[in-house]
């Protein structure tokens, strides 16, 4: 069954109407369906990577654990939410992304990244230390310094990720 189908059998069931029911709204609102479209071809696009890397975010390449629609529920309603495109993508950029109304995941790359950008500013800036470095300090210090040096590391990647536009724009090592 496709979008117009789905729609189609909505509202001929539904009790409210076009004015009240936006899912029988979006029957008659060309924007709706064309950002199905658009996802739909995004979703299609990402396929081979998704097959090849299965467990990963499309957006980071991080451990996916969630599925991301590409149309948000205030675009696409309830009627039709079987028939959005999803991608896999971990739980840090699925909530970042939240409803934003990009169907293009570059775009969404952009909102994960720059969200990324404003939680981690401050830290991004702290240098890495180097092993010699490190050594200097005590091992409870040495830990705790260790463990954000790895964090501040792992977020940089992710962020390099997402300004290529998403993993699978990443070239494969």
């Amino acid at each position: 069954m496709n979008v117009r189908e789905a729609l189609a059998e909505h509202v001929n069931g539904c009790k409210k109407g076009v004015g009240a029911c936006r899912d029988c709204a979006a029957f008659y609102d060309v924007s709706i369906l064309s950002a199905l479209t658009t996802a739909k071809n995004e979703r299609d696009e990402c396929a081979t990577w998704i097959k090849r890397h299965p467990g990963l975010c499309v957006y980071c390449g991080s451990d996916a654990t969630h599925v991301d629609h590409l149309v948000p529920r205030p675009w696409s309603g309830d009627a039709i939410r079987r028939l959005v495109p999803t991608v896999p993508a971990c739980a840090d950029c699925n909530q970042r992304i939240g409803d934003a109304p990009m169907f293009v995941i570059a775009a969404r790359c952009e909102v994960v990244a720059d969200s990324l950008r404003r939680k981690w500013r401050k830290k991004l800036l702290i240098p890495d230390r180097s092993a010699a470095d490190l050594a200097e300090y005590g091992y409870q210090m040495r830990v705790v310094l260790e463990a954000a040096q790895l964090q501040r590391q792992h977020v940089r990647r992710r962020i390099i990720v997402l300004d290529m536009g998403g993993a699978p724009n990443v070239p494969d090592s």
